[in-house]
């Protein structure tokens, strides 16, 4: 299933944020024979803000580059099952 979020401002980029953070940890979107799940879901971000260098894009281009770099290790994880993978979140600067 593909869901699209639309954004505006730097609020509305937090709160993409705090999606792709709980999407991260297994946040289910729906049900799936009586079950939570998101697996196999799409998210597009649409994001409308006049302020091209807005600290809260900053924070989601990265929380999203974290989120990609995790699904590319649990699928190496996947493919070899000898590799263990390692949180890389860390709790955000400056906030």
């Amino acid at each position: 299933m593909k869901n699209i979020i639309i954004v505006t401002g730097g609020n509305g980029t937090r709160v993409a944020d705090a999606l792709v953070r709980l999407l991260a940890v297994g946040f289910p979107t729906r049900m799936q024979g009586g079950l939570p799940t998101s697996a196999g879901d799409e998210l597009e971000i649409w994001r409308i803000d006049p302020d091209r260098s807005a600290g809260a894009l900053t924070v989601l281009n990265e929380t999203l580059r974290r989120y990609r770099h995790l699904q590319h290790l649990m699928q190496t994880a996947t493919a070899s099952r000898r590799h263990r993978t390692r949180s890389r979140w860390q709790p955000a600067r400056g906030q």
